[in-house]
Order: structure tokens, then C-alpha cells, then sequence
């Protein structure tokens, strides 16, 4: 409010704390955004005497935590059983939880026989990881990937080769990060914001 003085004030809601320092009258710049900032965000924008016209939008806000490090791929000759050797893929910790799959020789595991889901495990300060379990025939060697991703934002992926014995080696994927295009300002303008949440912002809460 302009004529006011001081012409910005905030309101304490949890997860939110405004940057008044950079904030206008065309924007908000929030700190210390934690995985409580998300939500739906709406602005209204209201002209003074004697039209007292106004003009409002919202969008969702969502924050997302990304994993620290990559899926971790685990498993050995003599687990499983029968003509198969068992491994397991384990993601990081992260918001939302991340989509894990298997790859042998560039082909995706598809076969659910061969796929083995573990339910979620659920970490403080609401992070989340996941585990999938695969079976591989014996008897040949072969490359297996692991990839894990987080929303449409980010993805890797963990390789070992399976043949005598299993490696521990393991070679991380390019790290992919969306890209949207800029958003013209509109005051009826509906978006969705995704901010990427570091674990420095995330320990502070």
C-alpha cells in the first residue's frame, strides 16, 4: 500500500517468511523455503477510490527436495535363488519420492515377475525413500541400470555389471533438470512454481 508507511508488511504463516528487502509491488521473494511453503498462492491486486477495481490470480507452489546422492545398487552371486540372482536399487531421500526403475543392457524391465516393490520408508522432516528389488537370470553377464526421478525434474541412475561376480562400480547418469519457459506477468495468470529445496534450507526448520 503506497500511501501507507511502512508501505509492505508480512504476515507470519508457517513456511512462509517474506523478504520485504526485495519485494515489490510486482512480486514476493520468500526465505528459508521449507517443504511447508507449498501450497496454493493467490494475489489480488485492488485499485483505490473511487473504482476500487480489482484483479486476482493463484497457482500451486511446490517444493522439492532432491536426493543428496544417487540410487544405490546392492546385491551379490548368492542371493536369490533357482536361475536368478536378486538385487535391490535403494533411492536417496527426497520430496516427492522418487520413481525407481531397471534397465539390462539398455532395455527396460518391464516384466513385473521379474520387478519386486518394497513399500516406502519414511525419513524426518517428511522425506521419503524407496527400494526396488530385481531378479536376473544367471548365466551370462549383462549391464544393469538403476534410475531413480524426482517429479519431472531431476533423474540418475547407478550401473553395475553382473556376471562372475557383481561389481560395486558404479557410474552416475546426467543430472536433468527442467527448464520451463518465462511466463509473461498477467494479473489472471495461473501457474505452478517448482522450487528446489537444498539440504541447508531443509536442516533449518
Amino acid at each position: 500500500m503506497p500511501k501507507f508507511d511502512p508501505p509492505k508488511h508480512a504476515y507470519k504463516i508457517d513456511g512462509i517468511k517474506v523478504d520485504l528487502g526485495k519485494s515489490d509491488s510486482r512480486r514476493v521473494v520468500l526465505q528459508q523455503v521449507t517443504l511447508r511453503s507449498s501450497g496454493v498462492y493467490r494475489c489480488e491486486v485492488s485499485a483505490e477510490a473511487p473504482s476500487f477495481a480489482s484483479a486476482a490470480g493463484e497457482g500451486r507452489m511446490e517444493v522439492i527436495y532432491l536426493p543428496r546422492e544417487g540410487p544405490r545398487i546392492t546385491g551379490n552371486q548368492q542371493e536369490g535363488g533357482g536361475d536368478h540372482l536378486f538385487l535391490n536399487c535403494t533411492s536417496g531421500r527426497s520430496y516427492p519420492a522418487a520413481v525407481l526403475s531397471w534397465d539390462i543392457d539398455g532395455e527396460k524391465v518391464t516384466n513385473p515377475d521379474h520387478l519386486i516393490h518394497y513399500p516406502p520408508t519414511a525419513h524426518a522432516h517428511g522425506l521419503v525413500s524407496v527400494a526396488l528389488g530385481l531378479l536376473v537370470p544367471r548365466g551370462r553377464s549383462m549391464q544393469v541400470r538403476c534410475t531413480a526421478r524426482v517429479a519431472p525434474a531431476w533423474r540418475e541412475g547407478s550401473e553395475a555389471v553382473v556376471g562372475s561376480q557383481l561389481s560395486d562400480s558404479k557410474e552416475a547418469m546426467l543430472l536433468v533438470r527442467s527448464a520451463g519457459a518465462p511466463l509473461a506477468p498477467s494479473a489472471a495468470a495461473v501457474c505452478a512454481a517448482v522450487l528446489f529445496l537444498t539440504s541447508t534450507a531443509l536442516s533449518s526448520t
